[in-house]
């Protein structure tokens, strides 16, 4: 099989987010400047982030100075989790669109069951994204679902290496001079512990 690059506009796409929050270049270079700084002075942490990696965080959470610094946090605990505005379930039976809906979503967190969408079939999906950026799998006009797991398996081998930097990374707690806020998405801190059950 051959294999598929990932091409993704950056620039259009960065340039289409910034419109959307009303911010200029100017700014994010500035927050990005900000977050750096912060970084820098948290004698805990082991890296400072790059300039794409700070500005992913300063755009995921909606341009929130305070919200980056305290998930730029929690990613350094290893406890990070990749924020989603959505879950779409597709082609679900209505049995289990029923449990889901009924016995599952009333446990969860409101902010992540009001996330998750169960869909009876693609069509429905089509009607909530755009047909262009869906695979052809479900009748859209991107990559096939196979070829994406390509393109993703290649790029993960090429970030192998910053995988396996960030997989011994640690935090010296001891310098922390704020305790982390335990998160309704990302979890809890602190360290896990295995339980044996009987």
């Amino acid at each position: 099989m051959e294999v598929l690059k990932l091409e993704i506009n950056e620039e259009k796409l960065v340039n289409k987010v910034y419109e959307e929050f009303e911010k200029t270049k100017e700014d994010v270079h500035e927050y990005i400047k900000l977050i750096q700084e912060w970084c820098k002075l948290q004698a805990y942490s082991s890296e400072i982030p790059s300039i794409n990696g700070t500005r992913f965080f300063i755009v995921s959470w909606k341009f929130s100075i305070k919200k980056a610094k305290e998930k730029l946090d929690m990613y350094y605990t290893k406890v990070y989790a990749n924020r989603n505005a959505a879950i779409y379930l597709i082609n679900m039976h209505s049995l289990t669109g029923n449990i889901l809906n009924n016995i599952c979503k009333p446990l969860l967190p409101k902010k992540i069951s009001e996330r998750m969408i169960a869909l009876s079939n693609a069509d429905d999906l089509q009607n909530l994204i755009s047909k262009f950026i869906l695979p052809k799998d479900i009748g859209g006009g991107e990559y096939s679902l196979a070829e994406l797991q390509v393109m993703m398996t290649k790029k993960f081998e090429e970030l192998k290496p910053r995988f396996d930097k960030i997989q011994f990374m640690t935090v010296d707690e001891s310098k922390r001079l704020e305790k982390l806020i335990n998160d309704d998405i990302l979890g809890f801190y602190g360290s896990f512990r295995q339980l044996n059950l009987d």
